[in-house]
């Protein structure tokens, strides 16, 4: 199998970054693995590091809680204004553009409650990867004469291919490790 730039004739214009043979990349990666097996306690004391970051959400916990605050009390508003309209008309042109700008605030409210419940679920399932990581080499350390498919996806947060053909492995603790 070959690997290649998903963007390699794109535009008219070729990617210059080579193609790979995909035992090659294997054979890459048991080489990041022995690097890391030299340095085994390191890299699991850099893992535990992150995982104790990534675990306190406490700044994006209290993000959520002020949005939702926000967006409760705009809703409290927005009923007000409507219960008043009822009770006693409006304008309809400033009705109408007074609902407009609730319901942009309110869009942009739930946008900004969406990222922030986003960044918190890949915050923690980062955490949890990252666990996974930890016990499984704690647990089964490393083969590094052949190559494993569940440590890859353990390990690896993504490749980069340079256009001198060397590859970027960045690992899901941060540690970028080229071959």
């Amino acid at each position: 199998m070959i690997w290649q730039c998903n963007h390699k004739f794109k535009n008219g214009e070729k990617c210059k970054t080579p193609h790979l043979y995909e035992d090659d990349i294997k054979k890459r990666f048991i080489e990041v693995c022995n690097r890391i097996v030299s340095d085994k306690e390191d890299f699991l004391l850099s893992c535990q590091q992150i995982v104790e970051m990534l675990s306190n959400t406490t700044a994006l916990d209290r993000k959520i809680e002020a949005q939702y605050i926000y967006l409760n009390g705009l809703t409290v508003s927005m009923q007000e204004f409507i219960k008043e309209n009822a009770m006693k008309p409006q304008d309809e042109d400033f009705y109408k553009k007074k609902m407009a700008e609730y319901n942009a605030q309110k869009a942009e409210a739930e946008r900004v409650l969406h990222d922030l419940q986003g960044k918190r679920a890949a915050r923690l399932s980062r955490k949890e990867l990252l666990e996974g990581l930890i016990r499984t080499m704690s647990r089964e350390g490393i083969v590094t004469d052949t190559f494993d498919g569940k440590l890859w996806l353990l390990l690896v947060e993504k490749a980069t291919v340079g256009t001198d053909g060397k590859l970027t492995f960045t690992l899901r603790n941060g540690m970028e490790i080229e071959v």
